[in-house]
């Protein structure tokens, strides 16, 4: 089984990839948010059979209280479209201090951005499958 996580934003979403055994979590890359829903889920769907994934995570940006804000409802919203075209679970896991976690282990190790050219989208989320493997073992 593999699992695949996005991190979606307004105008980038960043794509992670777990393992077989869905214990480590890797950044694959970063999609352009210039195109409409339809086509970045098209997208998305291509990199998701492309890894034969089995499920999809998709980060939640909830607000301090826990609740759902307006970003939360338009990922909610993304997240319709592609089910349309993936026809694959989704799941929603709060995302709150993925960037800011995806960030402090880009400072503590510069050359990981260097060599792996990933962008912070991708790390954060790698960050939020990580969290989500961490707290749902298979």
């Amino acid at each position: 089984m593999r699992i695949i996580a996005f991190d979606i934003g307004d105008k980038k979403i960043g794509v992670a990839v777990s393992d077989m055994l869905c214990i480590a979590a890797s950044p694959l890359c970063v999609i352009k948010r210039n195109l409409d829903d339809v086509q970045a889920a098209i997208e998305l769907t291509k990199l998701i059979q492309e890894k034969q994934a089995s499920k999809i995570i998709i980060g939640l940006p909830l607000s301090l209280d826990g609740g759902e804000s307006q970003s939360a409802q338009k990922v909610r919203a993304f997240g319709d479209v592609l089910q349309e075209y993936s026809n694959l679970p989704i799941e929603y896991y709060d995302e709150s201090n993925s960037t800011k976690q995806a960030l402090d282990i880009i400072r503590k190790n510069k050359r990981l951005k260097e060599r792996q050219k990933m962008d912070d989208d991708a790390i954060a989320a790698a960050v939020i499958l990580r969290n989500y493997l961490e707290n749902n073992r298979f």
